[in-house]
């Protein structure tokens, strides 16, 4: 329990806050909204003579979140989002400052760590229906893995003149990622540098310096590092979007990357591909993975969504996987 009570404490006191202030003044400060996301996948491999078979087929409730924002003085606003698909998982709870006289904004609270730019999107935005490899797999060992944390980040940018801008974002975390409470006597800094250039081209550079205990908790803190650049390019109905990841953890260094290319051949409909790759621990032999998705997205009315996409994944072992998948989210705001 102890590993709740800060971000539930902060949850709630930020509901409370903005509804008694929503009562006093107006509901219409308050925006709330709902992603509700449902989908079907169907795996397949590899059985002991080398025949593909269906492995698992599932329908499921991927994630189902309820997002309160709004803004509680001229320079005071807030963001809560929490999960209720299967457990509630509180995602974000952050107050956020603004300063009308400097070009930044400052936050405190839980919040995506400032790491790349893949990282950033809500999961319902996300053009190829998951979250890349290096960054955060269903193998748990991303080195964005978790991807939130809590802390105090300040954000901000500036023209260099009417076709470039510079903007920055810089945090001190806990370095819990994922998780709700510090675990060591350490803090974590995290932060990116990006300039946005003519043509909707945006280059980037990112930095997570810390520390992490060992698993058996005896011994100094290990090393716990990643270094990222990216790449985004979109003119029109062209998408081209590269990130490139380095990690340390202690003496285990690991690397991945992807490769994202999309376009809209009617303004609903969009086709994707998509390339990742992963390796885990660059001494290792034989632990990399690397998948291929194609498919494609359509919009519906409004910001909802219907995705389907093939998926060939190259599992450790040499193993080959492949996987369709069926995805719609929804969205409902108030």
């Amino acid at each position: 329990m102890r590993f709740f009570r800060p971000s539930i404490v902060l949850f709630v006191t930020m509901f409370a806050v903005s509804f008694a202030y929503a009562e006093s003044e107006s509901l219409e400060q308050i925006q709330l909204t709902c992603y509700a996301q449902t989908r079907f996948d169907a795996a397949f491999g590899e059985d002991a003579e080398g025949d593909t078979e269906l492995l698992a087929d599932q329908f499921k409730v991927s994630r189902v979140r309820i997002r309160a924002s709004g803004k509680l003085i001229k320079t005071l606003s807030f963001f809560v989002q929490m999960d209720v698909a299967s457990v509630i998982a509180i995602k974000d709870a952050r107050f956020r400052v603004g300063c009308p006289k400097l070009p930044m904004t400052f936050e405190v609270g839980r919040f995506t760590v400032p790491f790349g730019i893949e990282a950033q999107i809500n999961p319902y935005w996300l053009t190829a229906l998951d979250y890349s490899l290096p960054i955060h797999n269903k193998s748990g060992n991303g080195l964005m893995q978790g991807i939130w944390d809590v802390g105090a980040k300040v954000y901000g940018k500036h023209a260099v003149n009417e076709e470039i801008t510079v903007n920055y974002v810089a945090a001190v975390i806990n370095g819990n990622t994922g998780g709700y409470t510090d675990t060591n006597k350490k803090k974590d800094y995290a932060g990116r540098l990006g300039v946005s250039l003519p043509s909707d081209i945006s280059l980037g550079g990112s930095v997570y310096i810390g520390k992490a205990p060992l698993p058996d908790g005896i011994g100094d803190d290990v090393d716990k590092n990643r270094f990222g650049v990216d790449v985004k390019i979109n003119p029109g109905p062209v998408l081209l979007q590269v990130e490139g990841l380095l990690g340390k953890n202690d003496d285990v260094d690991a690397r991945g990357f992807y490769v994202l290319a999309a376009y809209k051949i009617l303004p609903k409909v969009q086709l994707v591909g998509k390339y990742d790759f992963f390796d885990p621990n660059t001494d290792g032999d034989d632990d990399s993975t690397s998948c291929i998705r194609v498919g494609g997205n359509c919009f519906i009315a409004g910001d909802n969504q219907f995705q389907v996409f093939y998926q060939l994944s190259n599992n450790p072992g040499d193993k080959t996987g492949h996987s369709i998948t069926a995805q719609l989210a929804l969205v409902f705001e108030k």
